[in-house]
């Protein structure tokens, strides 16, 4: 009978799928499946180079390029109209026009900086402002074959005049004072222009200092354009973005440069703010404290410019702005702390110069 039943019995006590878990065949299933991972790896390190080729291909063409340009000048400039000082000047985004015109350009930065001036700020004085930009559009092309437009200061110069022309007639009343403040800002105007037109410009050589010197303007400036942003009323991005930078300078450069930078930022903080000297005071002096510690790590430096600009603060224990100072330096440390030692690393090789050879570096 179990001769008779022997299919019947054979496929119901030992099924035929059951072959696939038997010990025998295991490793060749793992070996397959660590093929098939093998292959599907090599395949999307494939796809991955062809894709990264194509990119780097795409962006090597002059089409993308200029898009790319003008791009960014659209954006410079719309960021920049949005910035005002000394008492509601806006002279940054003609600035901005000048630099890109003495590079050969200016439509998208013109574009940038009436949707700037109209659509984020809606003033009077940014209609001024308008005029300047187009003005100073016209001029560059005008003087495109002087042979003097191709010096470093002419367009800064032609930028300061059109800005004192479209905005003379919006100034409230003729008074010492406020043709001081408008002569101010055209001296502004010219300066800004011409660093923005380093920062733009590629380094003249490996030990370039006007270069790093125009992207600091470019940024300060940039940081007084998003000034007015804050979180919860109390802490303001702008500051906590110039807090990590001064910090950076201190530990890549020693006490010198972060004081310098420290100083420089202050001044820009509280120009943007209208009224005092504190963050000048409280970033100068925890970025000369600060670069002492520099060998102590980042931590080590970060918790000593934070208790010196603590310290510092407590000098103006009576600002409006000593909480929010003492919130913000605690924001910008652990931001400092966080930042991988590698990419301080690369800000150092970009703008800092390394010396030619070893005389320098015992001078």
């Amino acid at each position: 009978n179990r001769h008779i039943l022997g299919r019947a019995y054979f496929p119901n006590h030992f099924p035929t799928n059951r072959a696939a878990r038997l010990p025998y065949t295991g490793k060749t299933r793992e070996a397959g499946t660590f093929m098939d991972k093998q292959q599907l790896g090599k395949k999307a390190f494939a796809f991955s180079a062809r894709a990264a080729g194509a990119c780097t291909a795409l962006a090597q063409k002059p089409v993308v390029r200029g898009l790319g340009r003008a791009a960014q000048q659209f954006i410079l400039c719309a960021v920049l109209a949005r910035g005002t000082i000394l008492n509601g000047f806006s002279p940054f985004a003609v600035a901005m026009q000048g630099a890109v015109c003495a590079r050969g350009g200016g439509f998208a930065a013109v574009l940038g900086s009436f949707f700037g001036y109209l659509v984020l700020r809606s003033d009077l004085n940014g209609v001024g402002c308008c005029a300047a930009a187009l003005l100073t559009l016209a001029c560059g092309h005008v003087f495109a074959d002087l042979r003097a437009r191709h010096s470093a200061w002419f367009m800064p110069l032609v930028a300061a005049l059109c800005m004192g022309a479209c905005s003379f007639v919006f100034l409230p009343r003729l008074t010492p004072g406020t043709v001081l403040l408008f002569a101010c800002v055209l001296v502004l105007t010219f300066g800004a222009s011409y660093f923005y037109l380093l920062a733009l410009s590629p380094p003249r050589s490996e030990n370039d200092m006007l270069r790093p010197g125009g992207l600091l303007v470019l940024t300060a400036t940039l940081l007084i354009s998003v000034y007015d942003i804050s979180l919860f009323g109390v802490v303001t991005p702008a500051r906590v973005a110039a807090l990590v930078l001064v910090m950076g300078a201190s530990y890549l450069g020693g006490c010198a440069p972060g004081a310098a930078a420290g100083v420089a930022f202050g001044i820009t903080m509280d120009a943007a703010a209208g009224h005092g000297a504190f963050f000048s005071c409280t970033y100068g002096f925890g970025a000369l404290v600060g670069g002492v510690f520099r060998g102590a790590g980042k931590v080590g430096f970060a918790a000593a410019y934070l208790c010196a600009g603590a310290a510092a603060s407590l000098l103006g224990a009576d600002d409006p702005a000593f909480v929010s100072g003492v919130a913000e330096g605690a924001a910008a440390a652990l931001v400092f702390a966080a930042i991988p030692e590698h990419v301080w690393g690369m800000a150092r090789d970009a703008l800092l110069p390394a010396p030619q050879n070893a005389q320098e570096v015992v001078q």
